[in-house]
């Protein structure tokens, strides 16, 4: 899942600014970080 979760939020550009954790709410398409 490690790498999935870099793969996806990566594109939209806030995969970077977080680190990991808000990562799953990158996921949905609405992150709050």
């Amino acid at each position: 899942m490690g790498r999935d979760d870099k793969r996806k939020p990566c594109p939209r550009g806030r995969g970077r600014r977080i680190s990991g954790r808000r990562e799953l709410t990158v996921h949905n398409g609405s992150a709050t970080a």
